[in-house]
């Protein structure tokens, strides 16, 4: 078994030079600030992100873009696979699990606009990625299925086909993809902590750490989710919570829902988990601003962890992790300035949602 500093010597240099490229907060602001969309993505042609500038001048399609970003994810996960022995790169692999995954609920989800809602899908399904991530899956194959078996057959061989088999009546007599779903978001989570166990012991005390703050802020975010847009029961949101959390276990998340108010379930949550965050949200009441600015809060509690990481040993888990979660949110913040040029919001929107 190599040592963590042949592990992770290569990938901890790669990583560093990589992660002080990351565009800051400041840059994304002002690339909010500029005066169209267009100008925007110009801002973008002296980063990383030029390609994304290139496409959308060649076709004025925002969304087209989008799925430029999204490959630009996968692919970063495989380049760094690459650098990797063999057990930790199963775990980056793993990780990668997260955008199959997102891309099949996209593919069920117009299978379902089709199939059983009978809506027109030809334009949306343009924007799914359509290369192997890790499973074979042919994803024209699941939005073009003509029946749940034919769904079932394009999932054949993956580990998906038995998860989704048993939500036939949900999808097609009660006509909702949420269990689904939830059921699929949990597999990617199990599947990861599962990998993680081949680490070295070291390795796993900071995935629990790093993974167990990610996991937190899903589970606020869903609990938040739950309380605010759908009717489900203290036992539903229970079995859609991720297990795993570094201080949000299912007793927190049994109290904090039992609350009256969405306010005070967040509030009592943030209070009990991460002091100093849970009167942050209080002054915003518009429901759809809160949860953005919530995200932006959590956003900057994972931050804190990861910065908190660096500075420690760079020859661990730890590096990698970091990257990949810097990268995915400033991925999602280019995409989140950008939707928000093409609505043409406020600069001042713009900055409460980064």
């Amino acid at each position: 078994m190599p040592t963590q500093l042949k592990r992770y010597a290569f990938i901890n240099a790669k990583l560093r030079t990589r992660l002080s490229k990351i565009l800051t907060r400041e840059f994304l602001l002002r690339i909010g600030s500029a005066q169209t969309l267009s100008e925007a993505c110009q801002m973008l042609e002296k980063t990383d992100f030029e390609p994304v500038s290139g496409e959308y001048a060649r076709t004025g399609d925002l969304k087209s873009a989008e799925l430029l970003l999204f490959k630009k994810e996968i692919i970063l996960y495989q380049e760094i696979a690459k650098y990797a022995d063999p057990v930790l790169k199963d775990f980056i692999i793993a990780l990668l699990l997260r955008y199959e995954i997102e891309n099949l609920k996209a593919g069920i989800r117009l299978f379902f606009d089709r199939r059983i809602r009978g809506r027109n899908i030809t334009v949306s399904s343009g924007y799914l990625f359509r290369e192997v991530i890790i499973n074979f899956i042919n994803i024209d194959t699941v939005i073009n299925a003509d029946s749940f078996s034919d769904l079932l057959s394009a999932l054949e061989n993956t580990p998906y086909a038995e998860l989704i088999a048993e939500y036939e009546k949900t999808i097609i007599e009660d006509k909702s993809l949420f269990p689904a779903e939830m059921t699929l978001d949990l597999f990617f989570y199990r599947n990861l902590q599962s990998v993680a166990e081949k680490l070295p012991q070291k390795d796993r005390e900071i995935i629990k750490r790093m993974l167990g703050v990610e996991i937190d802020i899903e589970n606020i975010l869903r609990i938040m989710r739950f309380k605010l847009f759908y009717n489900i029961s203290l036992e539903q949101a229970l079995a859609y919570s991720i297990d795993g959390g570094y201080k949000i276990g299912r007793e927190m998340i049994s109290s904090a829902y039992k609350k009256s108010s969405a306010a005070e379930t967040l509030s009592g949550i943030l209070a009990d988990s991460y002091p100093g965050f849970g009167a942050v949200t209080q002054g915003e009441t518009d429901t759809y601003r809160r949860m953005a600015f919530l995200q932006s809060v959590l956003n900057e509690i994972l931050e804190k962890e990861i910065s908190r990481t660096l500075t420690r040993s760079p020859f661990t888990i730890g590096i990698v992790l970091s990257y990949f979660i810097l990268k995915k949110q400033e991925i999602r913040r280019i995409i989140s300035v950008l939707n928000a040029k093409f609505y043409r919001l406020s600069g001042e929107r713009i900055g409460s949602i980064l």
